[in-house]
C-alpha cells in the first residue's frame, strides 16, 4: 500500500493504477509515502525506492517510509519502491506508480521555441537597427565631409576667379601709374580706376565671408543682403531701387552655396544694368509661393536681344549655370527698347 503527495494532489494507493497518473504544473516537489504488510517485526522493514528517469540508482531509505524530490523537472516517470523484512528478504518485485508531471506554459517545447523565435527577430531588428543608424551616421558625416569639401572648393574658386583677376588688375594698374608717373591726368586715371578694384575686392571678401557665415543660413538673411547691397550699389549710379518685399519674411534654411550662387547672379544682374542697360529705375520684386521662392529683377532701360547676347557673351549662361547647379531655374525676357526681366526661382527645404 502507498500514498504519493505533490504540492497540487494527494493520491493514496491501495495497488498500481492502470493509467499513467497526470500531475499538474508546480515548482516540482513531490512526496512518496509507502509501507510494506508485514506484521512480523514491522519496524525493522527495510525500504529501497527509486524515481525512474530522475535517479541513476536505488536509494536507501532504511526504516523510512517517505520519499521527497525537490525541482523535479516535468516528464514522464515511474516510482519503484521494494521491501525488505527482518530477515533480510527483500521482496524484488515491488510496487511502483507511473506519473507525468506537466511542464507550465513557460516550459513546453513549443513555447521555448517561441522565445527563442522571437528572441533571434529582436536581436536581428536589433541588430539591423544599429546597423542601419551607424550607416546613417556614416553617409551623414560623409555628406557633411563632401559638402565642407565642395564648399572649400567653391571659395578656392571664387577667390582664384574674383579676387585673383581683381588684384592682377590692380598690379597691371600700379605697373602703368609708375610708367607714366610723370603724366599726372594718366596717374589720376589710373589711381582712381585702382580704388574701383580695390573696392571690388572688398565687396567681394564681404560676400565671401558672408556667405560661409552659418549665422546666415536662411532666406530672410538672404532678402535683406540683398536689398542692402541692391540700395548701396544702385545709389552709387544714380539709379532709382524700388523693392517690393513679403511682409512675413520665413526664416526658411538655405545652404550657404545656394545663398551665394544667388546673391552673385543678382549682384552680376545688377552690373549689367549699370553698365549697359542705361535704366533710371530698377524693380526687385521678392515672392514666397509655398515651397517656391522667387526673385524678379527688372529695368526701365534700353533692353536687348537675348539671343544675340548669348552669342556675344558667357554672361547670361554663367549666370543660368549658376542658379540650375544648386536646384533652382532661370528666366530671361527682353527685348530692345522694352527693358529686361530676370526671374529667378528656388525651391525650400524645411531643414537643411
Amino acid at each position: 500500500m502507498g500514498k504519493w503527495v505533490s504540492e497540487n494532489e494527494n493520491v493514496s494507493l491501495t495497488h498500481s493504477p492502470t493509467y499513467p497518473l497526470t500531475v499538474p504544473p508546480g515548482r516540482g516537489e513531490l512526496e512518496f509515502h509507502y509501507t510494506a504488510l508485514s506484521y512480523t517485526v514491522p519496524e525493522k522493514n527495510r525500504f529501497k525506492y527509486k524515481l525512474e528517469g530522475f535517479d541513476s540508482d536505488w536509494v536507501e531509505a532504511g526504516t523510512r517510509r517517505t520519499a521527497f524530490y525537490n525541482n523535479t523537472p516535468p516528464g514522464s516517470y515511474t516510482f519503484r519502491v521494494i521491501a525488505g523484512n527482518n530477515d533480510g528478504v527483500w521482496n524484488e518485485l515491488g510496487e511502483n506508480v507511473k506519473f507525468t508531471l506537466q511542464p507550465h506554459l513557460w516550459q513546453r517545447w513549443w513555447f521555448r521555441f517561441l522565445v527563442a523565435v522571437t528572441g533571434l527577430f529582436f536581436a536581428a531588428s536589433g541588430a539591423r537597427y544599429v546597423t542601419k543608424k551607424r550607416m546613417q551616421l556614416r553617409f551623414k558625416r560623409l555628406e557633411q565631409q563632401h559638402t565642407i569639401e565642395k564648399e572649400r572648393s567653391r571659395i578656392a574658386r571664387d577667390m582664384h576667379d574674383d579676387l585673383g583677376a581683381h588684384l592682377t588688375e590692380i598690379l597691371l594698374l600700379s605697373n602703368l601709374t609708375r610708367k607714366n608717373k610723370d603724366q599726372a591726368a594718366e596717374v589720376e586715371t589710373y589711381v582712381a580706376k585702382i580704388s574701383d578694384v580695390a573696392q571690388g575686392v572688398i565687396d567681394s571678401l564681404h560676400a565671401i565671408v558672408w556667405a560661409v557665415n552659418p549665422k546666415n543660413d536662411t532666406l530672410d538673411k538672404l532678402i535683406l543682403y540683398i536689398c542692402d547691397h541692391a540700395q548701396s550699389f544702385l545709389k552709387l549710379s544714380s539709379i532709382r531701387c524700388r523693392l517690393d518685399m513679403p511682409l512675413e519674411q520665413p526664416q526658411s534654411p538655405l545652404s550657404s552655396e545656394v545663398r551665394h550662387n544667388l546673391f552673385l547672379v543678382v549682384k552680376e544682374a545688377l552690373n549689367n544694368i549699370a553698365k549697359h542697360a542705361q535704366a533710371s529705375e530698377v524693380w526687385l520684386r521678392f515672392e514666397i509661393d509655398g515651397p517656391v521662392f522667387s526673385l524678379s529683377i527688372e529695368d526701365n532701360g534700353k533692353g536687348f536681344s537675348p539671343a544675340a547676347a548669348t552669342e556675344t557673351g558667357n554672361g547670361l549662361q554663367n549666370m543660368r549655370k549658376r542658379i540650375e547647379n544648386v536646384g533652382g531655374e532661370f528666366s530671361l525676357s527682353s527685348q530692345p527698347g522694352k527693358g529686361t526681366r530676370i526671374q529667378l526661382a528656388m525651391p525650400l527645404r524645411t531643414k537643411l
